[in-house]
């Protein structure tokens, strides 16, 4: 069956859930045993409007406490057991809800589901390097991308170009969905500044400003949004980028060679489950601001800070890692970093931890190992701690103890890198 919410004459929802059955204002779906799934299509084939929904479970006839999750392998944890989305116009979509319990339940959960006009300003990710030989799109492309200056974000349209129709005007529109009411424009202004590249060309800089009538919120894919940008030397969020929706942020800022400080604070981070990548190669970089950074579905951080090698502080203490499987590479060669706090990294699940330090020369900071499942710790230590002072020192549970042994022996011959401890 379906439940169908009509709010106007322009657009409309259609819920349905798979297997279900429709009881009152709800869906009724019998849940037995530990794990399983279950589907809910979204329909919005009457709508001529972009769409938000919401999708609740209730759980409180169950036994046994239930979590539900986006993915089969129950790493992504829906928070609040709301499930939210955005769907496009003359779209349906089948989501795939998985659940999981510690011990078995019997009985049902109900399902309710409501919409509405989606009235955000949301923007695209133009960098398809996969599948444009170009880089990208708009100011994605190689023509402009290399050349951008500064990124200044603005819920103002009074600067906006009175022409935009794309590379004539230096100005496009940006808007993740074409339908959508508050749409979300770019547009380049010449800095007065000309850089002259390797084989003497000289080029203009630029200055992007991306600006909406409301604050901007962020692609979902957030992956490689800035990547490449080599002659980048500051971003302003000016509270107007929203980050909430967000789920990969790999490589967004990689290879942005020229970048200096960078101010995160205003990121909400907690459905982000990909940072791998997300600073590669920032070899500027001297300061970036993580303090809002809470990752309750985080599972990758390989090559995060790779090659940061002027970045000498850093603060990642609200980082929740419990769930992460791959720091490989995450600090590797970032030279100039002298201390890590990382007495809150939970490691219980991480499988790979290849060159995790190497050639984090000034480095001082201690690390807990909390299981004997890391089975990839080539070069973890190589060329690290290797300057006076610097110590790296290894706590460990009691089953991991010839383990550390092992990864220890991946230091180079001047590495101070000592074995700690038992944890509990």
């Amino acid at each position: 069956g379906n439940i169908t919410a009509t709010a106007s004459s322009d657009w409309k929802y259609a819920f349905n859930v798979t297997g279900g059955t429709i009881e009152n204002d709800y869906y009724k779906i019998a849940l037995t045993g530990t794990s399983g799934s279950f589907t809910v299509s979204v329909d919005s084939s009457e709508s001529s409007k972009v769409e938000y929904y919401l999708i609740r479970f209730d759980e409180s006839n169950l036994s046994n406490d239930v979590k539900f999750y986006r993915n089969s392998s129950y790493t992504n944890e829906i928070s609040d057991n709301v499930y939210s989305g955005n769907l496009d116009m003359n779209t349906t979509s089948n989501i795939t809800i998985y659940w999981k319990s510690d011990s078995s339940v019997s009985g049902n959960i109900f399902i309710r589901s409501e919409g509405t006009i989606n009235n955000k300003a949301m923007m695209k990710n133009g960098y398809s390097n996969l599948t444009d030989d170009n880089g990208g799109t708009e100011f994605w492309n190689d023509t402009y991308r290399p050349y951008i200056r500064t990124v200044k974000f603005d819920s103002n349209l009074s600067n906006l170009p009175s022409s935009c129709t794309g590379d004539s005007d230096l100005c496009w529109d940006l808007s993740y969905y074409a339908a959508q009411e508050k749409k979300v424009y770019g547009y380049l202004i010449d800095s007065g500044i000309d850089y002259t590249d390797s084989d003497s060309v000289s080029h203009d800089l630029y200055n992007l400003y991306i600006v909406s009538v409301d604050q901007i919120y962020a692609p979902i894919d957030c992956g490689s949004l800035f990547y490449e940008f080599t002659n980048l030397i500051s971003v302003d969020f000016n509270d107007s980028f929203n980050t909430t929706d967000v789920t990969i942020m790999s490589m967004m800022f990689g290879e942005c060679s020229s970048l200096t400080i960078l101010d995160l604070s205003s990121f909400n981070t907690s459905n982000v489950t990909l940072f791998s990548g997300m600073f590669i190669s920032c070899s500027s970089l001297t300061g970036v601001d993580l303090s809002s950074f809470y990752t309750p579905n985080l599972i990758d951080t390989a090559n995060m800070f790779n090659g940061c090698s002027s970045l000498t502080s850093l603060d990642i203490s609200t980082f929740d890692t419990s769930k992460v499987t791959r720091m490989w590479a995450m600090f590797l060669n970032c030279s100039s970093l002298t201390n890590l706090d990382l007495g809150n990294f939970n490691t219980s699940s991480v499988t790979n931890m290849r060159s995790m330090f190497g050639g984090c020369s000034s480095l001082t900071t201690t690390i807990n190992i909390m299981s004997v499942g890391v089975t990839n710790y080539s070069s973890m230590f190589r060329n690290a701690a290797t300057n006076s002072g610097a110590q790296i020192t290894v706590n460990y549970i009691s089953d991991a103890s010839s383990l550390v042994d092992s990864m220890i022996a991946t230091k180079s011959s001047t590495s101070n890198v000592v074995k700690g401890s038992v944890i509990s």
